[in-house]
Formats: structure tokens, sequence, C-alpha cells
């Protein structure tokens, strides 16, 4: 699908009326002195004198060309003259808009006793014969030959209001055949244009003088899955995102040395966002955070709820260790090297048993 504007406003604004069959919206002067009537007819506008100045206009006072004298500097008008005024000067007023009173007029000469149209062109950057021609123009106005009779008829065919600078060039698409000389800006087809569409390349000129674009696919993501997924994108573009393990879109996740989306850390007793920072008797309880006390379970003052023995042990009274472990040569509570060695000392060592004492018999008495 291309997409095309056309060049319309691109050409030289040309102010064009054709009077055949039509009164173009032109209306008689609202002062009686200037008084007239205007009947539309096949070949031209006849305007019918009711005295000696009568005066027609483009339009009803509150209605505005709203253009710029600066951009204008011709008038051609056709016309056709049968009364044979003494004084046959033709007047061509121009009004600011939306007032009845001119702002400036120029006298323009045409012949007596016509029995055909001629057409007379007017410089408009000539200076008025009263007035200055210059800012917002609401209107024109023509006043018939001076010094027509009562009755008498004047025939206005066309009038056109233009630039004599435009293109010169017939084959250019904004072509001004009444251009007098070259503006430099003809627009010929397959020329490079802007048709004010975003979504278009490559536009030019036109067979048809339209400012036509290819369009162009609309890029994007086309991911279904991705975060940014564009329903609109018609080529992909490879911006899709998607969401990472922190649900943000495009993101990078946990960040490296974090343990969690939020920021926090491992502290050193592996947990996420913990905020022990010492254990250096690795027992997996910070160290701010210890209970100390009797930790041995037979003391006499055994602390079940202590994390860390602080030697405050007390043993059942009678001493030893109170524990029953049966390799527990020395009493100690533990079985250690000195209990190893003090079996190794009595390795392979025999048991005697000892004979009963007998009150009054001495030999026999151990030991003595």
């Amino acid at each position: 699908m291309l997409c095309a504007v056309s060049l319309g406003v691109m050409a030289q604004s040309t102010i064009t009326y054709n009077w055949q069959d039509s009164k173009e919206g032109w209306v008689p002067h609202s002062n009686p002195y200037f008084a007239c009537i205007l009947i539309a007819q096949p070949e031209a506008m006849a305007m019918r004198a009711f005295g000696t100045t009568p005066v027609m206009r483009s339009g009803l006072d509150a209605e505005s060309l709203n253009i710029e004298a600066s951009d204008y500097d011709r008038v051609r008008i056709t016309l056709k003259n049968p009364s044979s005024s003494q004084n046959p000067n033709a007047r061509l007023f121009a009004y600011p808009p939306q007032s009845d009173s001119f702002m400036c007029h120029w006298n323009v000469m045409v012949d007596t006793s016509m029995t055909e149209f001629q057409t007379y062109t007017l410089d408009l950057t000539s200076a008025p014969n009263s007035g200055s021609f210059a800012g917002q123009v609401g209107g024109f106005g023509w006043r018939g030959p001076w010094g027509v009779d009562l009755g008498d008829t004047i025939y206005w065919k066309s009038m056109v209001i233009y630039n004599s600078l435009g293109c010169t060039n017939a084959d250019a698409c904004n072509y001004e055949p009444l251009a007098e000389a070259d503006n430099g800006m003809c627009i010929l087809v397959g020329d490079s244009c802007d048709d004010g569409e975003n979504l278009t390349e490559n536009d030019t000129i036109s067979d048809m003088c339209e400012c036509t674009g290819s369009p162009i696919e609309v890029p994007g993501c086309t991911d279904e899955m991705a975060c940014n997924y564009n329903s609109d994108a018609e080529a992909d573009d490879g911006s899709c995102l998607y969401l990472d393990s922190c649900n943000v879109c495009g993101g990078d996740g946990i960040p490296l040395g974090n343990c969690d989306c939020n920021g926090n850390v491992i502290d050193v007793l592996g947990v996420c966002g913990g905020l022990c920072t010492v254990d250096n008797d690795n027992n997996g309880v910070c160290d701010d955070q210890e209970i100390y006390g009797c930790t041995y379970s037979q003391a006499e003052n055994y602390l079940p709820e202590a994390t860390r023995d602080d030697g405050s042990c007390v043993l059942a009274e009678g001493g030893g260790s109170g524990c029953d472990l049966e390799y527990d040569g020395n009493d100690d509570g533990t079985v250690g090297s000195s209990d190893l060695l003090g079996l190794l000392t009595e390795f392979g060592a025999e048991c005697t048993p000892e004979t009963a004492f007998s009150c009054g018999n001495p030999v026999s008495y151990q030991g003595y």
C-alpha cells in the first residue's frame, strides 16, 4: 500500500474568477452611489450600470480572501466595454479584511465600443493611484469605465490574480502558464519529496504529480514471549527483551556477589541477608548471639540453652567424671591416650587371688 500526498499545496497559489454562467460570489457594492446589477450569462457576467460609477466586489464585507499582498504582483482582467465613455479608465480596488473602505486602487485604461473581449494586465508592484498595497487583503473590486451612461452594460469574462514568478517548465507538476520568470521551484515527476508520513520511505513525485512513498515495515520485537513484544511490529529488529530472575524486563538477574534481587549478601552463617559477621568457633551461632554456660549434660549445672562452654561445669559429689565409660581407666570422663597406656602397662598380667586371713595362724597370714 502506497501513501500519496497531493501537490496542490506545493503549487503557486493563483486566484481565478471565471464569470461564464456564474458570478463567482461577486456582488454589487452596497453604496447606492456605485449601484449596478450583476447578471450571470453564458459568455461573461454582465454589469448593468445605474450611474456613471458602477462598482462590484469579490464578496460581502464579512467574506475575506485573507491573502498577503506581497504574495501577488499581477492581475489579468478580460472584459468587453461596448460603451463610448469619454474617460474609459476602469478601476481596480483592493480592500482590507471585513471592510467596505478600500486600501488602494489603480486606474486601468480600457478601450471603448468593443465588439470583442480584450485582456489587460496590471502590475501590482506599480504605485497605486491612491493608498498602498500591503498587508492582508480581504477582497478586490472593479469599477466600470468612468462615464458610462445609465443602463450601459460592461461584460466581465475572467480575472486572475497571480505572481509573475513561478515555474515556467511546462512538464512540471506546478507549471504556471502565467509566470513571466522562473522561480527555480519546478516540481518534476521522479523528484524526491516528503509525504509527511513517518512510516514511508523513498518518497518521490509520481506520474499523477503526487508525493508517494513506499510503506516501511514497522520494526520491533515480534516474539510473543518477550516482555517488550510489539503486536504492531512487522519486522523483528532484534530488540526483544525477556524477564530475568528478578522479574525485570531485560535485566541481568541477581548481581554477582548478591544472594537475592534486593541486593542482600550471604553472611558468615550462610544466611542470605543475615547480619552475622563473626562465628569464630564455627558452631553456627553468631559470636554476638552466643549463650555461655556449662554444656556437659552430666554436670550438676548443665545449661541446655548454652551454645558455648565456659568451663563452669560442676561434677557430681564424690569425684570422678560421673560418666560410666567402660575404658575410662582414670575416670576423667574421656577415653584417651593415658587410658590406653595404662592398659598396655598391664597387658599380659595375671590376677593372683589373696588368701583369706585366719586369726591365730601367723604363719599363714599374708605379708608377715
